[in-house]
């Protein structure tokens, strides 16, 4: 390596001093004769306003320039590609509540979403209401802002008129200083797009309703049995742990045989069997369908 630039050099060197002296016509038939490597190093030698410059630039100019090689062409960075802009989907204000108190000072809203719902818009829709939320001022306590948000998100009215927490993203803060927590239930995004399927000879609209009649069913069970056995008032005079012991078991008891009872009859109702019943409802709780 050393020695093949000190040869370069030496051939430089020389080339340069047969120019000395000559003629133009002479001069310019030399440098022509060299290649054009050579040529490229000499343009380095001579200052660009003498006769050896000129000759060398003008010799330079004529002939074709060889394409930088891979290693030598500059190299632009690649532009940041913009950030994928997140869709938000169309939601409504369906209840907001606040709460002002020295405990705390809470706000707490449901919505409803529509159109494209995706988690990143889900998400992106939780952050937009909760800094909306931090935002609130105008509270008697805790120098007048929000300790506690919680944001919960439906698919319909429906969903939230159940009472069931039948949401299907949410986000709370609890108290002050603590974090955000963000939850998204995924596995029901892939519902909403889902083809009606039909089961046990029955359309989803069908068993929709049947799901709807079993669970009002269990809430019929669910009264009768704390009406029958009611568990006794502690602060009552004459209050016995030992009664209310016994009468939550019999209101259990109550619950499993009137539910049975009822939901039978609402599988006599609709034509299925008790196991086709079941089924039914295990699908309307995975499939998040609204209670009533």
């Amino acid at each position: 390596m050393i020695r093949t630039v000190l040869l370069q050099s030496v051939a430089i060197a020389m080339t340069g001093l047969v120019l000395v002296g000559c003629s133009d016509s002479k001069a310019r038939r030399r440098v022509a004769a060299m290649d054009t490597e050579t040529l490229e190093r000499l343009s380095t030698e001579y200052p660009a306003d003498s006769k050896s410059g000129r000759l060398i630039a003008a010799e330079l100019s004529r002939r074709p320039r060889k394409p930088a090689s891979p290693a030598a062409r500059s190299v632009r960075p690649s532009p940041t590609p913009p950030k994928p802009t997140v869709s938000l989907p169309k939601y409504q204000i369906v209840d907001r509540d606040k709460y002002d108190a020295p405990v705390k000072t809470q706000i707490e809203l449901h919505a409803v979403v529509s159109g494209n719902i995706t988690e990143s818009g889900l998400k992106a829709l939780l952050q937009k209401l909760y800094e909306e939320a931090t935002a609130t001022r105008g509270f008697k306590y805790h120098g007048g802002k929000p300790t506690h948000i919680f944001i919960y998100l439906y698919t319909s009215r429906d969903h939230f008129t159940s009472g069931m927490g039948q949401w299907i993203a949410m986000l709370s803060k609890v108290g002050a200083d603590s974090r955000v927590d963000t939850r998204v239930k995924t596995e029901l995004i892939a519902q909403l797009t889902a083809k009606p399927e039909q089961k046990h000879g029955l359309s989803e609209p069908k068993r929709k309703e049947i799901f709807r009649a079993s669970v009002t069913a269990e809430d019929r069970a669910a009264a009768d049995a704390e009406r029958l056995h009611p568990i006794p008032d502690p602060s009552k005079p004459g209050y016995s742990q030992s009664q209310a012991s016994a009468q939550v078991m019999k209101q259990a008891e109550a619950l499993t045989e009137l539910t049975k009872k009822y939901n039978s009859q609402v599988a006599r109702r609709y034509g299925i069997s008790d196991d086709q019943l079941t089924a039914i409802a295990v699908e309307g709780i995975k499939k998040n369908w609204p209670m009533p």
